[in-house]
């Protein structure tokens, strides 16, 4: 047996390891791009495996030296080199999910294997074809999370209506039309992860604003929430809504790990604004947690 894990590494966006020891494998997928094609970002989001094919779906400009080879990609499960012909994706891929003779793809592109299909798509296994199937149809969907259970397929991410129907953030589908089943429950916020488990679906998620690839706002835990992020006079700033007298720590991070202070105030008049002291656009998250 094998475990794969993907992520955000130099040159190489996945690797094979045992899973008794953790012993990385000699199975090296060369998912990486010369300095021409850096954009900065660079990583594999989604892995399946199906028999001796390992899918992978992220965002990086060319696998190995197979020029094209963009956001997706088909590799042998022995030799770790990718499998000409099979689709790419126009933009970045966030999940991916197989079932049967088919593998489910959503992300944030725009076109799948020369086809046009916002956010959501479906490859035939046995002839790596794009399918007809296509429930966003001519909206602009993001879709971070897909399962299968089933005829029906459950998406989710960031959207107002699926299978031709209005629908936020999350819906089901039927595997075979792509219309919208009748399951409707009420998600007022983007959701970055799901999970079918019997006839329950789990859903995860929050709420960013994001100014640029680079940049987001994440909302504190509980009650208080962050208004839209904006940019004024170059400047970052955003205000933050929460309960009256609280006072709140605003801090930032460039790694989402270490986290420094920058700015404390009292929730006064339902909240207070926030700008940053720099119009340096250098890639950096904020948080607010409640203060002393």
């Amino acid at each position: 047996g094998r475990l794969y894990v993907a992520g955000e590494w130099t040159g190489r966006f996945i690797h094979a390891l045992e899973p008794t020891s953790g012993a990385d494998l000699p199975w090296t997928p060369y998912l990486y791009h010369s300095d021409l094609f850096f954009i900065g970002y660079d990583h594999v989001e989604a892995i399946q495996v199906v028999e001796n094919v390992v899918y992978a779906g992220g965002y990086f400009p060319h696998s190995g030296e197979i020029p094209l080879r963009t956001n997706l990609v088909a590799l042998d499960r022995d030799t770790a080199a990718p499998l000409p012909g099979f689709p790419v994706a126009n933009e970045r891929v966030c999940s991916l999910v197989a079932a049967g003779n088919f593998l489910y793809v959503g992300g944030e592109f725009t076109a799948v294997g020369g086809q046009p299909r916002n956010g959501l798509a479906a490859i035939e296994l046995s002839t790596g074809n794009v399918t007809p199937w296509n429930p966003s149809g001519t909206n602009l969907n993001t879709i971070r999370a897909l399962g299968v259970s089933g005829n029906t397929v459950y998406a989710a991410g960031n959207f107002q209506a699926l299978g031709g129907q209005a629908r936020t953030n999350l819906a089901a589908l039927d595997a075979t039309t792509g219309a919208a089943t009748a399951w409707h429950p009420s998600v007022t916020n983007q959701i970055n992860a799901l999970v079918v488990a019997g006839d329950t679906v789990y859903v995860g998620g929050g709420q960013a604003f994001p100014v640029n690839s680079y940049l987001g706002v994440f909302p504190p835990q509980g009650w208080s929430v962050l208004s839209q992020a904006r940019l004024t006079n170059g400047n970052f700033s955003f205000r933050l809504l929460g309960e009256e007298g609280s006072n709140y720590v605003i801090q930032t991070s460039a790694t989402l790990t270490n986290w420094s202070s920058v700015h404390t105030n009292t929730v006064t008049n339902g909240g207070f604004d926030f700008t940053a002291p720099t119009t340096n656009l250098a890639p950096r998250f904020y948080r607010a947690r409640p203060g002393p």
